[in-house]
């Protein structure tokens, strides 16, 4: 099953079929979510003083990477997820999305203004959906 987020609407394509392909040849895979590099620094206020906290995932001594989760499309294996009490299940595959710069999820006005600002500077991307 393939959960499409209607708040996420510039998805590209090909991102989908290749996230159907990645889980369909990964039988032992209970679900997929989409994933981009995080790039974001994170942190807690303390008296006022900030205070860069690095999540506990991440390993940059041995350099790797941080993503999170954008919610643009989840695929599910309904009887090993949602079916369960294990919600996502047990092993999640992560999909690495090609284009992160398109990842818009659209909670409030000022969403669909950097969402239309995107559709300007790249008119390639509505090409997709001909």
């Amino acid at each position: 099953m393939v959960l499409l987020q209607p708040t996420h609407p510039l998805r590209n394509p090909n991102d989908i079929t290749s996230a159907i392909e990645l889980i369909q040849n990964n039988s032992e895979a209970d679900s997929l979510v989409t994933v981009i590099p995080m790039s974001d620094s994170f942190g807690k206020i303390s008296s006022g003083v900030y205070l860069p906290e690095v999540p506990v995932q991440s390993d940059k001594s041995r350099g790797s990477k941080l993503f999170k989760v954008t919610g643009s499309f989840y695929i599910f294996r309904p009887t090993q997820t949602f079916m369960t009490t294990a919600n996502l299940g047990n092993k999640i595959l992560a999909y690495e999305l090609a284009h992160p710069e398109f990842e818009v999820n659209i909670d409030y006005e000022h969403d669909f203004i950097y969402a239309e600002a995107i559709m300007k500077k790249y008119p390639e991307f509505l090409s997709m959906y001909d």
